[in-house]
């Protein structure tokens, strides 16, 4: 199949391709190119971008940013695969059953590793010396950087899209609300004072009580009472897993984009609770580089958000690996 591209006249060409695993799942995913590039050999492909799962949703991504991520990457000769694990989309396998937690606290636990890292060597066997670089947005950011740490001579780069740092499991456990999501939340209640369809909702009973009462107690926590921040270590909600992950990876210089939406949860989490420790503590980040979509959400909707996105993350190609 041959793709026109709408921006201008340029044209890429797609595929299906599948990856048998050793537990005999078959692994699909679609292989985007620029015409000018061969399926079979690596000749004037520059990189390749494995692009992974946002948790539980299939390879086309949130609203399709990875279609058109990868469209967009194919005219600077960047190939990009966008996979199934085994159980999502196309692909072998069945998820185990279970609540959405639970499937999360797998992902989060490394679910699609061995699979992503599997599908990767295959990638590789067809396109030797070629740059290999994994990204996702959410559960595919984790999944991508404790693939990048348990096959560190497979992979050259990650590109980290709102990545998650806390743990499913904890959700609804965790009364500690960073500073930046307290303040949101509370702006975003202040707007809804004099909303009649907002107290409608309140005096039917059809809000989260538990949920309000909880911003506003840590509103006023953060506001009057000077607590100290526990270490990363200590904090029960946070994957201890990532945190190990991303300092191997800061102290290999291993070339990685944290992109993050500027009004998503992810990036106020990420902010408040673990931007000093392990951004600020380390001067030596040459290589670990962050990166804010400003106003952007988590899913990055907007046209305007998302050639921001796409630009950003073909710049850092271009300049990550001297393309």
């Amino acid at each position: 199949m041959t793709t026109r591209c709408s921006e201008d006249s340029s044209m890429v060409t797609e595929r299906p391709v599948e990856v048998t695993t050793k537990s005999g799942n078959v692994i699909r995913a679609i292989e985007t190119r620029s015409i000018e590039t061969s399926h079979s050999t690596s000749t004037n492909t520059r990189a390749i971008l494995i692009l992974l799962p946002a948790g539980l949703k299939y390879r086309v991504g949130p609203h399709r940013l990875y279609v058109d991520l990868a469209r967009f990457l194919a005219k600077s000769s960047i190939t990009t695969y966008r996979m199934d694990p085994p159980g999502l989309g196309y692909s072998d396998g069945v998820l185990l059953e279970g609540a959405t937690r639970e499937l999360w606290t797998r992902v989060e636990e490394g679910l699609f590793v061995a699979d992503v890292i599997e599908f990767a060597k295959d990638v590789a066997n067809q396109h030797p010396n070629t740059p290999i670089v994994l990204s996702g947005i959410c559960g595919g950011a984790v999944t991508g950087l404790f693939a990048c740490c348990a096959e560190q001579s497979l992979f050259d780069g990650l590109i980290s899209i709102n990545t998650a740092i806390s743990v499913s499991k904890e959700w609804g456990n965790n009364t500690t609300v960073s500073t930046a999501k307290t303040k949101k939340n509370v702006a975003g209640y202040s707007q809804k004072v004099f909303s009649k369809a907002a107290w409608s909702r309140i005096l039917k009973g059809e809000v989260n009580f538990r949920r309000i009462s909880t911003v506003l107690i840590n509103f006023f926590k953060h506001q009057f009472i000077q607590e100290q921040t526990p270490d990363l270590e200590d904090m029960p909600y946070i994957c201890h897993r990532f945190v190990t992950s991303f300092n191997e990876l800061k102290s290999r210089q291993f070339k990685h984009l944290l992109m993050f939406s500027e009004n998503d949860n992810r990036w106020l989490e990420f902010k408040d609770l673990a931007y000093a420790p392990l951004l600020d503590s380390n001067p030596n980040l040459d290589n670990t580089e962050l990166y804010i979509i400003k106003d952007s959400n988590h899913e990055i909707f907007y046209p305007e958000w998302q050639r921001e996105f796409e630009n950003k993350i073909k710049f850092w190609f271009l300049t990550r690996f001297s393309l």
